[in-house]
């Protein structure tokens, strides 16, 4: 495996205690109502996971296993998502955690951040795919988010990522195919809505929110895609991902 990348900014702030963690715990994972975990190496893995030391937290969450996975299977799809360099190497990271998170899923399939996770890596990996492979691994994307969403009806980051998967669809092969494949632009404006109704400070689910209105409805909505960015860098970062996506909203609004 190749050296990762370092968090690029200072993680002192975002360095928790296992009490300030648990103080902060509704507020951080909001997006993904992730269960406070009961086992102390867990809770270390999601520390690590906060202050941004990704690959130290993919290796606590893999040793602990069960929902130690969750934890090292996010850590890994957001530093492929962030922080990798090599299209080669972030498309291999989500490979394996799409792996893991099936096996995952199918040893507990209540286990709704299993599904989103998988869902989210295979939608990260289809993104860099062409149109055919996309459209192949589209119906399981998008069962991934759904069974998310039935397990766990208040996951924001399903809502945003399904309302993305709405958006590509349409994108890339029109309106009237997408209809025959179930998306549609409509849909995915009620996901955007419904995510940010649950989490307004969810500084992801607004930049891809921003990036979908042009692609939904042309030049047209750039004023509003604008101004879900301004919402976005208004925001102040509670943990080192909360940092990369406000990064991630600054330089595409300076674009």
């Amino acid at each position: 495996m190749p050296r990762w990348a370092s968090f690029p900014f200072d993680a002192r702030a975002y360095q928790y205690s296992r009490a300030k963690l648990r103080q902060l715990w509704e507020r951080l994972h909001r997006n993904d109502v992730e269960p406070w975990p009961t086992s102390t190496a867990l809770q270390r893995a999601w520390q690590l996971f906060h202050a941004g030391s990704y690959r130290e937290a993919v290796v606590e969450g893999l040793k602990v296993g069960g929902a130690g996975l969750t934890c090292a299977n996010k850590a890994q799809a957001l530093y492929a998502n962030y922080l990798a360099r090599d299209e080669r190497d972030r498309l291999a990271l989500w490979l394996q955690v799409a792996v893991r998170a099936r096996e995952q899923r199918e040893s507990d399939p209540a286990a709704f951040n299993a599904w989103f996770l998988e869902a989210y890596a295979l939608g990260r990996y289809a993104q860099q795919s062409g149109v055919a492979q996309a459209l192949r691994l589209a119906p399981r994307i998008r069962r991934g988010f759904e069974e998310t969403l039935r397990l766990a009806p208040a996951h924001a980051s399903a809502h945003a990522a399904l309302a993305v998967w709405h958006t590509e669809v349409v994108d890339r092969v029109g309106r009237l195919i997408a209809r025959r494949l179930g998306a549609s632009g409509a849909e995915a404006v009620a996901h955007f809505e419904r995510s940010l109704a649950l989490h307004p400070d969810n500084t992801i689910g607004l930049v891809e929110w921003a990036g979908a209105w042009p692609m939904l409805e042309g030049r047209r909505r750039l004023p509003d895609a604008e101004a879900l960015l301004q919402r976005a860098v208004a925001i102040t970062p509670l943990d080192a991902t909360e940092a990369l996506e406000g990064a991630l909203a600054r330089s595409t609004l300076e674009d």
